[in-house]
């Protein structure tokens, strides 16, 4: 995934102190330009391996893993990602159709993202640590009518 092609994600924060990398301030800092703000995300390889078993004529079973490194810079960029984490990397999803009529299905779909917990520095804390973290996990249920016509 080219995250760094895409400003508003591939950009780094804003300078910190006794950082000289970054956007410096001023009007051309906006998230989006050229030298605004953005999430700082690396661009990323997700794995992912699955297999599908048909149980009967009706019935189709399937099951994914995925995982993909976690795009965001521990050593600066915690800040700006607790509004939008990407923190998670492993994913495992459960899912399945059961044929109604040849031409009409039901699927469902579970997806479970494994929880991922990342510190760095965020230059806010009251107690001088100025260390932050943020995990993220998640659970997505999914299920579709379909119909082919």
């Amino acid at each position: 995934t080219f995250y760094e092609d895409t400003r508003s994600i591939g950009n780094t924060v804003p300078n910190l102190p006794g950082d000289t990398a970054g956007p410096q301030g001023g009007e051309d800092i906006r998230i989006g330009l050229d030298n605004g703000l953005g999430f700082g995300w690396t661009n990323q390889t997700v794995f992912k391996i699955g297999t599908e078993y048909n149980l009967n004529e009706t019935t189709t079973l399937r099951a994914r893993w995925n995982y993909g490194e976690s795009p965001i810079n521990e050593d600066r960029e915690i800040i700006m990602n607790l509004v939008a984490p990407a923190a998670v990397e492993h994913h495992l999803t459960l899912g399945g159709t059961y044929n109604l009529k040849p031409n009409m299905a039901i699927n469902a779909n579970y997806v479970h993202a494994f929880e991922n917990k990342q510190c760095g520095p965020t230059y806010i804390s009251d107690d001088g640590s100025n260390l932050g973290c943020l995990s993220m996990s998640q659970n997505t249920i999914g299920a579709s009518f379909s119909m082919q016509y």
